[in-house]
């Protein structure tokens, strides 16, 4: 799709005691999120950095974004966004739903914050 892609990878203990495979799988599927819905060419920036002995990653796309009552729903099980008669978004609604119980079982937190045009996703372990 033409996008960008960027970091500021500022987090000095980088390092996550954890599943590697489960922890690429989440940042996978957020990346492929933000290209999934995203209308124009997709800039995402990815930031990390410490908070006290955490390390946060920050995901943060210009995709279509979504309404208040869809980020309630957004890491429930098998929910998916309305995309109204457009049939090119495919997937089954269990990737944020994994994340967020993946994120949690490594006793972390991940959230999401929306605004017209983009999506922030916020994971601390």
């Amino acid at each position: 799709k033409s996008g960008k892609l960027s970091t500021r990878l500022d987090a000095s203990q980088d390092i996550i005691s954890g599943d590697r495979t489960h922890m690429q799988n989440i940042i996978l599927n957020i990346l492929d999120n933000a290209i999934k819905y995203c209308l124009a060419a997709p800039k995402i920036l990815i930031k990390t950095y410490n908070e006290g002995n955490n390390i946060v990653v920050e995901i943060k796309d210009n995709g279509f974004g979504m309404s208040k009552d869809e980020v309630k729903h957004i890491f429930n099980r098998f929910y998916r966004i309305s995309t109204g008669d457009r049939h090119d978004v495919k997937g089954f609604g269990i990737g944020l739903y994994y994340a967020k119980k993946i994120v949690e079982k490594h006793g972390g937190e991940i959230t999401l914050d929306v605004s017209p045009n983009t999506a922030d996703f916020t994971i601390q372990i």
